[in-house]
């Protein structure tokens, strides 16, 4: 049962989370050195700028209706506020003479306000008295003994997040809610008619199907959450380590990534060495495909800027005397195009990253309980999420669960860097191979426990568009992805073109849609690629563990 007790623990705390404006800040602040005012002044004072603080605007999908007039048996009354949300009623707030309530609201105050509250045209869930000296809010619906919260002046700067979980716009999702599932309670908890019961049900299935496409356009209609540009000023004011060390982790929309790589270059200008360093350790650092396409895209905007080869490693240019830009953004092209293949370290780490991703999958498939982590996660977007960013509107537990595994293809990869580095920080191949291998059998042995894991994964389909189940195992996620970068350069993709011909034509083979768009091969030609090559390009050389996988991923 949802009371009045357990409300503020209860309904969506999103917005609280939301920073207020400073001016809002301070003028609250200033009303707790108010010392002698009239009604009046409690309205203009005290109540209208705590409205504007918590979020409501006049002729705003929150806003708030002065003076309300309302009859009662031809009687005329009219409400000092009534705070609206989408043209609805939601609860109203009554202001009271300070020097004869004195802060203590008795019958006769709190009678008059909920009178305006049940009338027909309001029927507010909460009412709100204010006298200058206190603020108190009741919760009619459950109790009128007592107040939910009660707030005194000299404390309302301090008690500020607790006023809006209850009063704040978008916390009568809560209310309207709780009034729905109470009156479903009401009518059927003596039900003992089926039959009534069915009708019921499918009257309100027809009910809600309809609200669908009004949903939709309410969800237009509302102002712009996550714009592009909002984006790009979010990923600029980002730290560096938070750029390099998370956002390379992730694919992309093409705006995003040029904003990165742009954000990048600029600060190094300033600060060549820490972020090229970063990038490009001179020992093999944790990187998955998007990491390496996000580190070329970098160096091609550096060399698009002006920038210099400050530091660059010795494993990205021929010349250890003088590092060349132009020469490490074409050494780096062909270990992306080729997987890595020159540079075997780096290769086991990009496998180990495609691995544990799968298996990662693997596990929130196989395992029910592991699933709720996404059904946690969703929870947690709900009630403390903006209402109008772009995940809310999206959020579910699969989605989650999506997120779950490109963080744990991170940390996994990072634990594993680590733990193959020796007391000199040197990295230890042998050991290092030995565990990828130690890994893809863990994998084999996970998709061998089910008859038909494709199957499976249908049933508990997490909406995933990123070919986890094939990447590094039939295809070549990250040669496909440089190409897609490098196809907005024209000057390094006619690089690439004179200068890895046949690697592109691999790609081709393995079934990429942007190499195959280059040579001219049909995007619907057959895969050709023989099980050795397969075995050399993700597997080093193992053709059994690529034939065992490769067998189990069939189909995706």
């Amino acid at each position: 049962m949802l009371t009045h007790r357990n409300v503020l623990s209860l309904i969506n705390v999103g917005v609280v989370r939301q920073s207020i404006a400073t001016h809002s800040t301070e003028r609250i602040q200033s009303l707790e050195k108010l010392d002698r005012f009239s009604e009046q002044d409690v309205r203009e004072e005290i109540i209208t700028p705590l409205l504007r603080a918590i979020g409501y605007r006049k002729e705003s999908m929150f806003s708030v209706d002065r003076e309300v007039s309302l009859r009662i048996a031809k009687k005329g009354l009219a409400v000092d506020y009534s705070v609206t949300l989408w043209e609805e009623n939601f609860w109203i707030i009554e202001a009271k003479k300070p020097d004869v309530t004195k802060g203590v609201f008795g019958y006769n105050a709190l009678w008059q306000a909920v009178q305006y509250a049940i009338h027909p045209k309001i029927n507010a869930a909460l009412v709100v008295l204010c006298d200058g000296h206190a603020l108190e809010i009741y919760d009619r619906e459950e109790s009128l003994e007592s107040p939910v919260l009660r707030v005194m002046r000299e404390n309302l700067l301090k008690d500020l997040d607790l006023i809006r979980a209850l009063l704040g716009p978008l916390q009568a999702w809560f209310f309207e809610k709780r009034r729905v599932v109470r009156l479903l309670d009401k009518v059927f908890d003596r039900e003992f008619s089926l039959g009534r019961f069915e009708e019921m049900a499918k009257l309100l299935r027809r009910r809600l199907d309809s609200k669908r496409d009004r949903i939709i356009d309410n969800m237009r209609a509302l102002p712009d959450g996550d714009t592009p540009e909002k984006v790009d000023v979010a990923l600029r004011s980002l730290e560096t380590p938070e750029l390099i060390e998370s956002r390379f982790w992730l694919e992309m929309p093409w705006r995003q990534m040029k904003t990165i790589a742009s954000t990048l270059v600029s600060r190094s200008r300033d600060d060549a060495i820490a972020i090229s360093s970063r990038i490009f350790p001179d020992r093999p650092r944790s990187a998955n495909h998007a990491f390496h396409i996000h580190s070329l895209q970098y160096l091609i905007t550096l060399h698009a800027d002006g920038g210099e080869a400050r530091h660059l490693p010795a494993w990205l240019f021929r010349d250890s005397s003088k590092p060349d830009l132009e020469e490490a953004i074409n050494d780096l092209i062909g270990l992306c195009l080729t997987n890595f293949s020159a540079n075997r370290d780096r290769q086991v780490i990009l496998l180990h990253a495609a691995a544990s991703r799968r298996v990662a999958k693997l596990l929130f498939v196989l395992v029910p309980h592991l699933r709720k982590t996404g059904q946690a996660l969703h929870l947690a977007q709900r009630h403390f999420g903006d209402e109008f960013a772009f995940g809310q509107l999206v959020s579910s537990p699969e989605r989650h669960l999506i997120f779950e595994t490109e963080q744990i293809e991170r940390m996994s990869n990072e634990r594993f860097v680590d733990a193959m580095m020796d007391e000199k920080q040197r990295f230890r191949s042998a050991s290092a191979r030995n565990e990828l291998k130690r890994l893809w059998r863990s994998e084999i042995t996970l998709l061998d426990s089910v008859d038909n894991y494709r199957e499976l994964l249908r049933e508990r389909d997490l909406g995933e568009t990123f070919p986890t189940e094939t990447a590094a195992v039939r295809y070549d996620q990250l040669g496909h992805g440089c190409l897609c970068m490098l196809d907005e350069f024209e000057t390094w993709k006619a690089h690439a073109i004179a200068n890895y011909a046949d690697e592109i034509e691999t790609l081709a083979r393995l079934g990429s849609w942007q190499a195959r768009q280059w040579i001219g091969m049909p995007r619907d030609e057959p895969v050709q690629v023989t099980e050795q090559e397969y075995a050399t390009r993700f597997f080093l050389n193992d053709s059994e563990i690529s034939e065992q996988l490769g067998r189990s991923y069939q189909g995706f």
